[in-house]
């Protein structure tokens, strides 16, 4: 989850699939913010651009960071055929090639919660921001809230022995506060919010799912001609417990915001 090549192989699915319904907390994060009129913004671990794309629209100056080269070029593509401008780097959002004091507001939906060093990506969005500005990290709650992908992970377990089990990080809201007030932020606070992805069947929503799932494509490249029928046997067991659908997988998720003092 941590490799650029794993991020790489979603990318396309990612972005028709995954971001319509991640552009939700991306709104929720701007108003959690309350970004100024034309304010200068940073998206760390942006993807193809999600919350990027929503702060241009509001009138913001944006720049947009990722260590996906698939990714980024994603979002300048959307861009290109939006006629918008979005300063887009490569580049690790724990070591970022930026200026110091430079933005009223800096993000990081669903990214930096697979860092390495978690505190160096706090860290940086302290250092870019200018005093006084707003960070807003986004995480998922417990995979136990997480009914489908308890259902994916538990099974994948049993198929295949050895896997590590899913990283819990910034899954409550007092390992986001602690973690974000670590870093020096001020007046933290977490709020929550949850949104869904839907489909008529199962059958349909598994489709495209694991093509736009990190932790599937990065098995991919483990099992290589083993994954397929592995594939096979999971979505079985899925269905198994929880039906051939329709499906509503509810994502429910914390939103984290913080101010440089």
């Amino acid at each position: 989850m941590a490799a650029a090549a794993t991020w790489d192989l979603v990318a396309e699915a990612y972005t028709q699939h995954v971001v319509p319904v991640l552009e939700n907390y991306s709104r929720e994060a701007l108003k959690l913010a309350a970004v100024p009129p034309a304010s200068e913004v940073v998206d760390v671990g942006s993807g193809p651009g999600t919350l990027a794309l929503l702060a241009v629209e509001q009138g913001h100056t944006v720049t947009a960071v990722d260590f996906s080269r698939n990714m980024i070029d994603r979002l300048r593509a959307a861009t290109s055929a939006r006629k918008i401008r979005v300063d887009t780097k490569v580049c690790d959002g724990q070591a970022l090639e930026l200026p110091a004091d430079k933005f009223h507001a800096a993000f990081s939906m669903f990214s930096l919660i697979f860092f390495p060093s978690r505190a160096r990506g706090f860290g940086e969005l302290y250092r870019v921001l200018r005093p006084g500005g707003k960070a807003v990290v986004a995480s998922w709650e417990p995979m136990e809230k997480l009914p489908f992908m308890s259902a994916v992970f538990g099974s994948l377990a049993d198929l295949v022995p050895g896997l590590p089990p899913p990283q819990r990080v910034l899954d409550t809201p007092e390992a986001c506060l602690t973690e974000m007030g670590m870093a020096g932020f001020g007046d933290v606070k977490v709020e929550r919010a949850s949104f869904a992805f839907e489909s008529p069947s199962l059958a349909e929503y598994w489709a495209w799912f694991p093509s736009s799932c990190a932790p599937l494509a990065a098995l991919s490249k483990q099992l290589g001609v083993d994954y397929a029928p592995v594939m096979q046997k999971l979505y079985a067991r899925v269905e198994e417990r929880l039906g051939k659908g329709p499906i509503k997988v509810e994502m429910p998720a914390l939103l984290t915001v913080g101010t440089k003092t």
